[in-house]
């Protein structure tokens, strides 16, 4: 389905396509990146996108939640626009030797923007994950995890924890992610059968980059920095 919308759009095939699950938190806000414990669960609502390769030095970039086609050069900086997340995690990609040249990219998202089930880690992990393998690169879902989240620190500026990375890169939909972010030990676990789980979308819009996360993150660095702790 998504090669189709891929070749409606561009004109030609993708070369590979890759996904990765929204996920909401059972247990654990603003504890992994303080050292804590978290149990994030994985959605069956995810991002998959579809991607070529080309030689010009341009990426381009179509939704199919948004009805503009979107052209950025390559190693263009962020622009406070909703592409600017996939231009993360190509920019990481490239850093990593796993991409050259620009790429075109089509992009369907089950996961609602702003809602806290991590749209913005999926979409960096999926990207991450198509051009490893394209690359045929040796890693694995952790490695891309920590590459998904120095992507949105990096090119962001977004102070965020390994959660919502880790959740999407390993929490599939009916697991959850045991994880305690202070020495990266994790267990995924079957969410047992005929358990389930309400999740509902309050209505209000909410973006870790709009400062109100950040500002957590660095009251929490201070209190630990005023303790004397690695950790809070």
């Amino acid at each position: 389905m998504i090669e189709g919308a891929f070749e409606r759009t561009f004109g030609t095939s993708p070369e590979i396509n890759a996904a990765a699950p929204g996920r909401v938190n059972l247990i654990g806000e603003h504890t992994d990146y303080n050292g804590g414990a978290v149990l994030p669960a994985g959605l069956q609502c995810r991002v998959h996108l579809a991607l070529a390769r080309h030689d010009t030095p341009e990426v381009t970039i179509q939704s199919s939640r948004f009805d503009d086609r979107i052209t950025r050069p390559v190693g263009d900086p962020k622009r406070g626009h909703w592409t600017d997340y996939a231009m993360g995690a190509l920019d990481k990609a490239a850093e990593l030797s796993w991409l050259t040249g620009g790429v075109q990219l089509y992009i369907d998202s089950t996961v609602p923007d702003g809602a806290g089930g991590s749209s913005s880690a999926a979409l960096i992990t999926a990207v991450l994950r198509a051009t490893a393998a394209l690359a045929s690169a040796d890693t694995d879902p952790v490695s891309i995890a920590h590459h998904a989240r120095a992507g949105e620190n990096d090119y962001i500026g977004m102070p965020c924890g390994i959660m919502d990375q880790m959740a999407v890169g390993l929490a599939a939909y009916g697991k959850a992610l045991a994880l305690d972010a202070r020495d990266m030990s994790y267990e995924v676990l079957e969410i047992p059968e005929g358990w389930g789980f309400a999740v509902f979308h309050s209505g209000v819009r909410r973006e870790l980059a709009d400062g109100r996360y950040k500002a957590r993150f660095e009251e929490c660095q201070q209190a630990a920095d005023s303790l004397g702790a690695e950790h809070l």
